[in-house]
Order: structure tokens, then sequence, then C-alpha cells
């Protein structure tokens, strides 16, 4: 038998040669589709994208996530809303810094991202550790959020809790 040959290697470098003609390279002006860049939010500047028009929704990744995990989806839901992406503190484009990563100040901070971009209020979805963030959301900033939807979310953290938490649970019922 002969040896085979693979010609996939091949056609993907020629489709991507072909793509980078088409779209062009080096291009730093930005698609009328697509706005982007950074806002600096309590010493994390937080990278951040907007995709399409309409009521504007929020969607925050999960942890070891980056907006791209949104990838698959973004063409779909951009049709009739206005898609907020924003890389977490420490995650994707957004640096880690010299701060801690805790939840309620990511939280402050993405609140003060909506702000600076100037969003009233928004719908959100949040997925995983972007879930737990946008239940802080809730508590800290509920003004800003219209809608909101927790995917995978973990509502108690280790030392979330008080030493002694009977008080805390008693006021739940």
């Amino acid at each position: 038998m002969g040896k085979f040959i693979s010609r996939k290697p091949l056609f993907t470098c020629i489709q991507t040669l072909l793509v980078l003609l088409i779209l062009g390279t080096g291009s730093t002006a930005q698609s009328p589709e697509k706005i982007s860049g950074y806002i600096e939010c309590n010493g994390i500047p937080y990278y951040y994208e907007i995709h399409g028009k309409g009521d504007p929704i929020l969607l925050l990744h999960g942890g070891l996530g980056s907006l791209d995990m949104f990838q698959p989806i973004l063409s779909m839901i951009k049709e009739n809303r206005q898609v907020i992406l924003v890389d977490l503190h420490g995650h994707g484009r957004t640096i880690l810094g010299e701060r801690d990563l805790r939840i309620n100040d990511m939280a402050d901070d993405v609140a003060k991202l909506l702000t600076r971009l100037e969003y009233k209020k928004v719908d959100v979805l949040g997925y995983s550790l972007g879930a737990g963030v946008v239940l802080r959301m809730t508590i800290q900033h509920p003004e800003l959020l219209a809608r909101v939807a927790l995917v995978s979310c973990t509502f108690s953290f280790p030392r979330s809790w008080p030493s002694n938490p009977w008080p805390m649970r008693r006021q739940l019922k």
C-alpha cells in the first residue's frame, strides 16, 4: 500500500491566506459592527467588546475562559441585541494586576464599566464565574440590571459565610 499524504494542512493554509487577503491585515480601524477597547475600573484595565444593535445584553464568561467562549452564539444574538462582552479580571485580555481576584470586586468593576459605557440598564447572562459576578451585581448594583440569567452558578464560596452561619440561615427562612 502506498503512503497516504493528507492535503488538509495545505488546504487549510490556502484558506487562511485567502481570508487574510480578502479581509486585510494590520488594520487598526474598527468595524462598525464591533467596538472594543479597555476601560480602567478600580485599577484594572478591563477589555470589552460591543457587537450589534438593539436592547443591550451583557454576557460574562466562566472561570479560566474569556469573552471568546461566546463566539459560537454571538452572530445569532447580535442580530437583535447589542451584545456587551467583558474579559473578567485576570482572564482573557484583562490583566491580573496586583489586586486579589474577588467576585465582589469584579461585580463593582463590571458595574463601573457599564456606567462608563453609559448604559442605564442591561439584561445580563453569566456563566459559572460570570454567574457569580452577576449574582453579586444583583445584590450590589440592582439598578443596572433589567433581567438576569445565571448559568451554573455557585452561590456559596469558602469563607463566604460567617464563622457561625446559623443566624444568617435563620434569616433565609
